[in-house]
């Protein structure tokens, strides 16, 4: 686990990245500031839990389900009662699973590429859905779908980021084992394609009249997957790609 300077700063870049501390502006909520704060603690009991999958290939059972009571305790913090977080983190409980599936030599490319990022920004929507559940009119300016598309593609770009740091860890990274079977030149044309199809089709839908917010998330989308385009293409070319066949996770799963 990340010191907690480290960690606050992983987080603090995470929640940039994702816009959310601007949806918890436009969303007029009271107390802002206090309630960033308590979804960056939430954040980081998430990313604890994380760190237990990704750093043990025996899990302990104990340590699983102290995570999760650190997770529920940080969403009492909200408000919600036991079927209220059990529903708000049903996609969590879904990511887990397919994190616990390496243990059984099933890998993230037995999962369709959508329905796996999709699931692999569960923390991202759970931060997404807590700010919509306190505000009033957001839903006015922005819809969640409206993330759908950007969320994918941010999604994408974090494992085509930490493709290199995964190589250590027991981290379900899609990319690394479409390498590890496929090679570089493989792999590059099918996220390739993968992220050209999801930008057309959303540039499809949002077709028409947009609210302010709308246009920005609009924007934002088509900025960050020219810039996951451009950020595949470079690290596929890199020379020590050729190191994705010594992974950990690959090792064990042998």
């Amino acid at each position: 686990m990340l010191k907690r300077k480290e960690l606050d700063k992983k987080i603090d870049d995470l929640f940039t990245y994702r816009s959310l501390p601007w949806m918890v502006q436009i969303a007029k909520i009271k107390q802002p500031d206090r309630f960033l704060a308590s979804l960056k603690s939430l954040q980081r009991s998430i990313y604890q839990l994380d760190h237990t999958l990704e750093s043990n290939w025996n899990i302990p059972q104990k340590q699983l389900e102290d995570d999760w009571k650190k997770i529920h305790l940080k969403l009492r913090e909200f408000g919600l009662n036991k079927h209220e977080r059990e529903q708000f983190c049903r996609p969590i409980r879904q990511y887990e699973r397919h994190e616990l599936r390496l243990r059984t030599g099933r890998t993230p490319m037995d999962l369709p590429m959508q329905y796996l990022y999709f699931y692999k920004s569960c923390d991202v929507k759970l931060m997404r859905d807590l700010i919509y559940r306190v505000a009033g009119d957001l839903d006015l300016k922005l819809l969640r779908r409206d993330w759908y598309t950007f969320d994918l593609i941010t999604e994408i770009n974090d494992d085509i980021s930490d493709v290199f740091e995964d190589l250590k860890t027991y981290n379900g990274n899609r990319l690394i084992f479409e390498i590890h079977q496929k090679g570089a030149a493989k792999t590059r044309k099918l996220y390739q394609g993968f992220l050209e199809q999801i930008i057309l089709e959303f540039q499809q839908r949002r077709l028409g009249a947009l609210t302010k917010h709308q246009r920005k998330v609009y924007d934002r989308t088509m900025e960050v997957g020219l810039a996951t385009l451009d950020l595949l293409k470079r690290q596929l070319k890199r020379k020590k790609i050729s190191r994705v066949s010594k992974a950990i996770v690959l090792r064990d799963m042998q």
